[in-house]
């Protein structure tokens, strides 16, 4: 078996976190949810033989209440710090608000990106 994939490393850090996640599309009912996706996969290319391969993927956690994303101790700093600590490279956290959602609140998106 080769070296593990940055997709298996996220998988294992989430499942570790306890939180409810999934790869993809998922099925939750309840907030708060992480989703994580493919972000991009590409290689430089010289002479029309691969290069440099860059592969990210974009983590996005979905809540019914705003989360801070400067403050410790919440859902956002101990994904962020857990991935870190194993080795990855994070953006910071953004937040989008769906005001346009099947409830009757606003959803709170928050998302960044990771890579080896």
């Amino acid at each position: 078996m080769g070296p593990i994939t940055l997709k298996q490393e996220i998988n294992i850090i989430l499942k570790a976190s306890g939180y409810k996640y999934f790869y993809g599309s998922g099925s939750v009912e309840t907030f708060p949810y992480i989703r994580y996706t493919l972000g991009d996969n590409y290689s430089t290319r010289l002479s029309n033989k691969k290069g440099l391969k860059n592969i990210w993927y974009q983590i996005d956690v979905f809540s019914d209440v705003p989360i801070d994303v400067e403050a410790e101790e919440t859902m956002l700093s101990k994904i962020e710090s857990e991935l870190e600590q194993n080795g990855l490279i994070t953006t910071n956290w953004l937040e989008v608000i769906s005001e346009n959602n099947t409830t009757r609140y606003p959803n709170y998106h928050y998302f960044l990106e990771v890579r080896k």
